[in-house]
């Protein structure tokens, strides 16, 4: 399976350099977009596993973009960007649903790197759940489903 990545940043050097990257990646499906209203369009027409957005663009900036992915998208991963970093601003990304945030510049990918790889372990872990649940048939799935899982607590 490969992890459809929708970059969207309005710095072209940086979505340059993410597309440079990552779209050498044979695991990945890489594309960019210059402006979330861009973003949007290119989902329209295929939906990501993972958004990195710029958390600072203009028009829409990268928390109005997430909260819009979240409504048309509910299982769309996003990873907020950005060069402008506060506890509080981090945090109510969070809070508002991001699966993580990175800090510009990205001279080190380190950070980048591993939690696209934490996203993709995530994501095929669903779809192997999902295929799992398909072959028990609907009766045996949703008792798999209600059953609790062991050390989960109730």
């Amino acid at each position: 399976m490969a992890l459809d990545i929708l970059c969207v940043d309005d710095d072209p050097v940086t979505l340059t350099v993410l597309t440079a990257r990552y779209s050498s990646n044979p695991r990945w499906h890489f594309r960019g977009a210059k402006s979330a209203a861009e973003g949007l369009r290119l989902l329209e027409q295929r939906s990501s596993h993972v958004v990195i957005s710029d958390l600072e663009m203009p028009e829409m900036n990268g928390l109005e973009f997430m909260k819009e992915i979240a409504q048309k998208y509910p299982l769309t991963r996003t990873i907020i960007l950005t060069g402008h970093t506060s506890i509080t601003t981090m945090l109510g990304a969070l809070q508002d649903g991001a699966f993580s945030f990175v800090s510009k510049p990205l001279g080190n990918f380190a950070a980048l790197d591993k939690t696209l790889d934490l996203a993709e372990q995530l994501i095929c872990g669903w779809k192997d759940e999902l295929e799992r649940l398909r072959s028990l048939g609907q009766h045996q799935a949703l008792e798999a489903i209600r059953k609790p899982q062991a050390g989960v607590a109730p």
